[in-house]
């Protein structure tokens, strides 16, 4: 629901206040990282987690940053350096 799959058939989905229900789903800046098929398996943790900060164009050392401070949130700070494998 958050990214815009599925509607939901009740109540809202908000997010720092904003409704995301009234916002298109391409404008939400969100996305979906799967657990398993969707990693790339020759990149680092830290790779796979930049990846799409890469590709929106954002620069190096902005996404290292945020690299870090996800996976800190998560911890998986210490992972960062590993292949998924």
């Amino acid at each position: 629901m958050l990214v815009g799959f599925i509607e939901p058939t009740s109540g809202s989905v908000t997010l720092n206040g904003q409704d995301l229900l009234r916002v298109p789903p391409r404008a939400r800046g969100l996305g979906i990282v799967f657990q398993s098929y969707a990693l790339f398996p020759h990149m680092t943790v830290a790779g796979n987690v930049a990846f799409g900060l890469e590709m929106r164009g954002l620069p190096r050392r902005e996404r290292e940053n945020r690299v870090q401070e996800a996976l800190a949130l998560v911890g998986l700070g210490p992972f960062a350096p590993r292949f998924p494998r």
